[in-house]
């Protein structure tokens, strides 16, 4: 996280840790693809000033918390356009999610018109706090 804060003041790194899937995806740091992803948006970022536009939103259902389905950062949606292209990653404050809600939260969001979606959850377990119970969230819950 340090050296992206180095090259982009405005940064962040998100797991995306959701839908039980394991193992193939992981990157951290020292990983030859994250220095790969630093030199992309550093040569991105010299190449694209004024082709970009970005949008972000936090929605915190109160309702929810108390109920304890999500976390206390609700829902965060952060959406962006580059050269007319769309895209749209929604981070839910949780544990990881039911099998096939990250896909159908895809589809949904995708109909809105956007090129790329992405849905993600924080691995947050402040609902939680027992090792080893998931809690994931639910469809019902958002």
């Amino acid at each position: 996280m340090n050296l992206f804060k180095k090259y982009f003041k405005n940064s962040t790194y998100v797991d995306q840790h959701n839908c039980f899937e394991f193992g193939d995806n992981e990157l951290d740091p020292g990983d030859a693809r994250y220095y790969k992803l630093i030199d992309y948006l550093k040569d991105f970022k010299k190449k694209n000033k004024k082709t970009c536009k970005f949008g972000f939103s936090q929605i915190i259902n109160k309702e929810l918390l108390d109920l304890g389905y999500i976390g206390y950062n609700g829902v965060c949606i952060f959406v962006g356009k580059i050269d007319n292209k769309r895209f749209c990653y929604v981070l839910i404050d949780g544990n990881n999610m039911e099998k096939g809600l990250r896909e159908k939260y895809i589809n949904l969001v995708r109909d809105l018109g956007f090129d790329l979606v992405e849905i993600l959850t924080s691995d947050n377990h402040s609902i939680n706090n027992v090792r080893g119970v998931m809690n994931p969230v639910r469809d019902s819950f958002v």
